[in-house]
């Protein structure tokens, strides 16, 4: 996995981009990315969007979002276990671009998630939350991404924390379930971090997408909470299908076994101004003759 990982950087770098026009899905948690992973994509400016996600036997993401200025996208989302009583996790999630892709560079945008740490003070342990950095970039019908991530998408811990030179708080370990790995406090610490990564390939069938995902989430929160719970593999496949402008349909296996679907709604106002037909002014008839060029001329 490491060496798959160490292709897409030489990838992300190596050739110049080739395909236009391809806008990004959605993923799991309502954020313009993968499944579970985030990529450096935003939507157009201006769209909103709302949706569930239903993660089979775990969890269920409920989410609206925003993509509120150019490079910055905001999702409210409260994630719930059904299974343990209905537990609800609130959160915040956002993402804001550094870098527009170029000819030779690839996009690249910073983030995290459940932001907040506990849902702006609504009741949560922000078992989700996570930093990251993260690159994007295309080649024809392709769009590979690969990122870095701390905290909950940082949980596999391939190697030390790179910030870890700062000292204080980067250096310590970071516990889900510690009050102190909560809220701003808590960005992009923690003794390691991972590397995360996939692509999504838009298929010649209009509205159609394939995704494939290594993800470095290890569900440690949910292990703490329960210990017969198996994170399974960090592996992800799915589809992403937008029959109409609006409605985009998922589906996929996660973990090695667990099924996926989501259903989300998406309008970009820009794009209903562009498709509404306007109406042609009504016909001008001929003017009427004036009573003085009735008369004959001198």
């Amino acid at each position: 996995m490491k060496r798959i990982l160490l292709v897409l950087a030489l990838s992300l770098a190596a050739l110049p981009v080739r395909a236009e026009g391809l806008e990004p899905t959605l993923s799991d948690w309502g954020t313009a990315g993968l499944l579970q992973t985030p990529t450096a994509r935003g939507l157009p400016d201006g769209t909103v969007t709302a949706g569930l996600t239903v993660l089979g036997g775990l969890h269920r993401h409920l989410f609206a979002g925003a993509q509120l200025l150019p490079g910055l996208e905001v999702t409210l989302r409260d994630s719930v276990y059904p299974s343990w009583h209905g537990l609800s996790e609130p959160g915040v999630d956002a993402k804001l671009r550094l870098l527009r892709e170029g000819p030779w560079w690839p996009a690249l945008a910073i983030g995290g998630r459940d932001v907040t740490g506990s849902g702006l003070d609504l009741p949560g342990k922000g078992r989700f939350a996570g930093e990251y950095l993260v690159a994007s970039r295309r080649w024809w019908d392709a769009d590979l991404s690969l990122g870095i991530g701390w905290g909950g998408l940082g949980d596999y811990g391939h190697f030390r924390n790179p910030l870890r030179a700062l000292g204080g708080r980067f250096k310590r370990d970071r516990n889900p379930a510690d009050p102190s790995a909560r809220g701003p406090e808590a960005w992009f610490t923690g003794e390691r971090a991972a590397l995360f990564g996939g692509v999504e390939w838009h298929t010649p069938l209009e509205g159609l997408s394939v995704k494939l995902e290594y993800s470095a989430d290890s569900f440690r929160a949910q292990q703490q909470d329960d210990p017969s719970f198996l994170p399974g593999l960090p592996l992800n496949a799915g589809l992403a299908y937008r029959p109409w402008r609006w409605l985009e349909l998922g589906a996929g296996v996660e973990q090695g076994s667990r099924a996926m679907l989501r259903l989300a709604a998406r309008f970009d106002p820009r794009a209903e101004a562009e498709t509404t037909p306007r109406t042609p002014p009504p016909a001008v008839g001929a003017r009427p003759a004036s009573a003085d060029s009735a008369l004959p001329a001198a």
